[in-house]
């Protein structure tokens, strides 16, 4: 149908007795059946029967009515366009049309000036009887089309995304839902991903690293009877189908950065992270004549002939695009192409991470002839099991089974002696976690990796497990990376549950346990964090904090961040009794303190447990705003890069800004640096804790970063 506004048209006497309608999304995004729907119906009935203007205005209300019971992402796109329809056959401004069961196509054509205007009249009133009836057919199309393609649209601005109220549909904790179902869905990679989900033809079963921590999970939370599904995804499906529902838990092996964490470009939401259970960094391997051109980010003269494909709908892409122009870059969409391309000679270097590009995986694609990896690393890559925002407790489960599996590592538990473990969880944990059972069924962390990985890349640097009394030439403190969290403005965080509070009060309220107050005015991660929260929120103001010092006859200390009274503690130590407790107010059985990073390790020996692990310091908040306990997750892991960064509080405007977050945060972390600098300059100001050493340091990209954590 065409607009030819004020035209008289008719259809050379024609009756159109059928019509097809063909829906194409207007943005990139994957539709369940594709990126096309075509539906089509036959007009009999209506070529006969007469429609009012008025049926199909109320038809175009109903629709528009939340108890039309809609359950779309946003329709107002698609019913607008219906609207304009229904005004569009009321005042006659078209035709276009083809007939569909006869040929040749019978186009609109105007109306001749000699004709009378009683013939006019009479010709109009034909055309609306038609097309009223064409009309709510096409209604029921594009109707039946929105529920099609529901995953195909959604609108850009974050607030008109949101489903009126009565459209929302609740859900049970995940946790719950598994439960219920006896069956854990892991979304992983495409099948051949090699150390990841391939299929053992001699044992008729997949393997992979993916496919062990599914299995891990779904052991601890359902038993020895766990059932799992293993749902393929492609790279740029992977974040859709989970925010969807469609799987509990992704196990692709997705970087943790801060823009994921409030907004994911591909779902357009946030998500929540465990600890990372690799540490990768995106590299180049290849031809080896190319591969030193990447490694030195040169195109010319020799090196003019470089084509570098990468994988799309991950963070690699952005890191080559800030060095190489887009000539030399191949962009490919699924994890096949991307291999087959090299092997094709369609590019001549590959860009990805260790396990990635790793020679083993490319022998694996096809390919034959020399091949080098360089020794470069662009970026920084902590992969993490992934789960929906707001769902921490399941969230914490999942974390706290890969914890278990470092501990079993550093105990050597594995899966012959695994009911040893069960001697290493107080009497007083939480219980329906059944951490022996998943060590009885994928060992420990070191068996996985050997197992499933060792072959491909094997494990050094950060992927090892720290030991005390040999790694002290390193440390555990590393930032994560931050993503593309300056390019625009995607999430207003401003309007949004306790920091629109805070932002409205004028103040952060941070709990501190009675016992620092002894100490002295300076306490490390204490008062600077404080401090520096409200650097980050109020304009680079550091003083604008009430301190709460919170003794043991205050009561529980989540009671009182659940109810705002403080909301934030710091100085807590993460261990599994304070972060995953049971609950009977919680749907999912399960509360908990929200845990920053660990920014001080106790290495005193006062704090020891028996397995000789110590006590890890860190901010807490309440589970329920994840986008606080995001927000101040990332001021603590900023403190970390700015001194890996070299920045110190005079060199604050060398911070990166923030748009992602709206306006008021744009200095969230140039503020804190104003405020109270470094983590370095921090840990100086420090009047009680020992020298600096240990796992207190930097990491600096070379020393282990798994160490457990006490239970």
């Amino acid at each position: 149908v065409a607009d030819h506004e004020e035209e008289k048209v008719e259809l050379d006497g024609e009756m159109l007795c059928s019509v097809e309608l063909e829906f194409e999304p207007q943005n990139q995004q994957r539709s369940p059946s594709g990126n096309r729907t075509s539906w089509s119906t036959p007009l009999d009935d209506a070529c006969e029967t007469h429609h009012d203007v008025s049926d199909i205005e109320q038809g175009v209300e109903r629709l528009l009515s939340p108890r039309s019971g809609l359950e779309v992402d946003d329709s107002t796109h698609v019913l607008e366009t219906m609207r304009e329809f229904a005004d569009m056959v009321h005042t006659q401004h078209l035709i276009s049309a083809t007939l569909v069961d006869e040929e040749p196509a019978v186009e609109a054509t105007p109306l001749q000036d000699e004709t009378s205007d009683v013939e006019v009249e009479k010709r109009r009133n034909k055309r609306l009887k038609r097309w009223f009836g064409i009309a709510v057919v096409v209604f029921m199309a594009i109707l039946a089309t929105i529920m099609l393609v529901n995953r195909s649209r959604r609108e850009n601005d974050t607030d008109s995304a949101e489903l009126a109220p009565n459209a929302v549909k609740t859900y049970d904790p995940t946790l719950i839902k598994v439960r219920n179902a006896g069956t854990l869905a892991c979304g992983l990679p495409e099948r051949g991903w090699v150390g990841w989900n391939v299929f053992n033809e001699d044992s008729g079963e997949r393997e992979g690293f993916s496919v062990d921590l599914c299995k891990a999970v779904a052991a601890a939370v359902l038993g020895l009877d766990y059932n799992i599904v293993m749902k393929e995804y492609s790279f740029s499906e992977r974040f859709i189908a989970l925010a969807e529902r469609e799987i509990d838990l992704l196990m692709f092996g997705d970087t943790h950065t801060m823009e994921r964490d409030f907004y994911e470009p591909g779902a357009k939401v946030g998500f929540q992270f465990t600890e990372p259970f690799l540490y990768d960094g995106m590299g180049f391997a290849g031809l080896p004549e190319y591969v030193q051109c990447a490694d030195d980010i040169d195109w010319s003269g020799n090196c003019q002939g470089l084509i570098i494909c990468v994988q799309e709908a991950t963070t690699h892409p952005g890191h080559l695009n800030n060095r190489f122009p887009i000539r030399y870059v191949l962009s490919c969409k699924t994890r096949e192409e991307f291999y087959r391309f090299f092997v094709e000679g369609k590019c001549n270097v590959i860009a990805g991470e260790q396990n990635d590009i790793a020679e083993g995986a490319v022998n694996d694609a096809g390919y034959v002839g020399d091949y080098l990896v360089g020794d470069v690393l662009l970026s920084k890559e902590p992969l993490a099991m992934v789960t929906r925002s707001g769902e921490q407790s399941w969230s914490d489960v999942a974390n706290w089974v890969l914890r278990a599996l470092f501990l079993a590592e550093k105990m050597n538990i594995t899966k012959a002696n695994a009911g040893e473990f069960a001697s290493l969880v107080p009497a007083n944990a939480p219980d329906g976690i059944d951490f022996v059972t998943a060590i009885a069924t994928v060992g420990h962390y070191g068996d996985m990796y050997e197992r499933n990985l060792e072959q491909l890349v094997p494990r050094k640097g950060l992927n090892r497990l720290y030991k005390d009394g040999e790694d002290v030439e390193t440390g555990l403190l590393y930032s994560l990376p931050l993503g593309d969290v300056n390019s625009d403005f995607r999430y207003d965080l401003a309007s949004k549950g306790r920091m629109k509070e805070i932002l409205a009060r004028g103040s952060v309220r941070c709990g501190i346990p009675e016992k620092y107050k002894k100490m002295g005015e300076d306490i490390f991660g204490v008062d600077d964090y404080c401090r520096a929260l409200s650097a980050s929120m109020f304009s680079a103001d550091p003083t604008l904090v009430e301190y709460v010092f919170l003794s043991d006859h205050d009561g529980d200390w989540l009671k009182l961040l659940n109810e705002g009274i403080v909301d934030v503690v710091a100085g807590q130590n993460d261990n599994f009794r304070s972060d995953v407790r049971e609950s009977d107010v919680e749907a999912s059985g399960y509360t908990g303190l929200v845990f920053t990073q660990t920014y001080y390790y106790d290495e005193s020996g006062e704090g020891l447990n028996d397995q000789g692990i110590g006590k890890q310091y860190a901010l807490a908040t309440s589970p329920n705003d994840s986008d606080w306990s995001k927000f101040v997750y990332w001021i603590v892991s900023g403190s970390f890069k700015a001194e890996e960064d070299g920045i110190t509080q005079e060199e604050y405007m060398e911070v990166e800004e923030v748009s992602l977050l709206g306006p008021t945060f744009q200095w969230m972390f140039r503020g804190a640096i104003f405020g109270v600098g470094n983590y370095g300059e921090m840990y100086a100001h420090d009047e009680v804790h020992p020298p600096r050493s240990g796992k207190n340091l930097l990491n600096g990209d070379k020393g282990p970063m798994f160490y457990p954590s006490q239970f």
